[in-house]
C-alpha cells in the first residue's frame, strides 16, 4: 500500500504530461526513495525515464515498491480537473488507484483501476553525448513552437561554434 501528497496537484500534472507524450500506458515504480518509470514508446524508438524523489512530495508513506500499471492518457485527464491551489493525494485503494484533491473544505475523489502491465522496458540505451547543450526550458520551448509554424520536423545541431 503507498499513499503520497502534491503540494500543488497542477505541478504534479505538468509531470504526467511529460510522460503522456511518449506513451498512454505504462508501469509507475513506487519506492520508498520516489516513483521511477522506464516504458518504451509504442514505436520503440524513445524511452522515457521519469523519476521523482520522495522529497518532492509534502507526504510521502511508502514501505515497499509497488509496481502500478497506469493508463497516463487517463491519469493526465483527471488531472486536469485540479483547480489552483489544490493539493492532491495519490493512494493504493486494492485494484485501483484512489485520486483526491483538496483545498480546505472542497474535496474531489476519482478511482482509476491498476493494469496488468508487463516487466519494464528493457535495458536502457547506453547513450553518451557529444555535445552539452545548456539552456532555459522556455526558451526551447518557445523555438519550437516557432519551428511546428513551419515544419512537423525537425533536426538540431550542435558544435564547439554553436547550436
Amino acid at each position: 500500500m503507498f499513499r503520497f501528497v502534491v503540494e500543488d496537484a497542477k505541478k504534479f500534472k505538468n509531470a504526467i504530461d511529460s510522460i503522456v507524450n511518449l506513451i498512454d500506458e505504462g508501469a509507475l515504480d513506487v519506492t520508498p526513495a520516489g516513483l521511477t518509470l522506464k516504458a518504451m514508446d509504442p514505436s520503440q524508438i524513445a524511452m522515457v525515464s521519469f523519476t521523482m524523489p520522495k522529497n518532492a512530495f509534502v507526504e510521502y508513506d511508502v514501505n515497499e515498491t509497488v509496481r502500478v500499471g497506469l493508463n497516463f492518457d487517463n491519469l493526465s485527464k483527471i488531472l486536469s480537473r485540479a483547480q489552483g491551489g489544490e493539493k492532491l493525494e495519490v493512494a493504493q485503494d486494492e485494484n485501483k488507484v484512489a485520486i483526491r484533491f483538496f483545498a480546505g473544505k472542497h474535496k474531489k475523489s476519482f478511482k482509476i483501476p491498476v493494469l496488468e502491465m508487463p516487466l519494464g522496458a528493457g535495458r536502457e540505451p547506453n547513450v553518451a553525448a557529444d555535445v552539452v547543450v545548456k539552456m532555459l526550458g522556455g526558451t526551447f520551448k518557445d523555438q519550437l513552437r516557432d519551428a511546428a509554424l513551419v515544419s512537423t520536423h525537425l533536426s538540431l545541431q550542435a558544435s564547439e561554434d554553436g547550436f
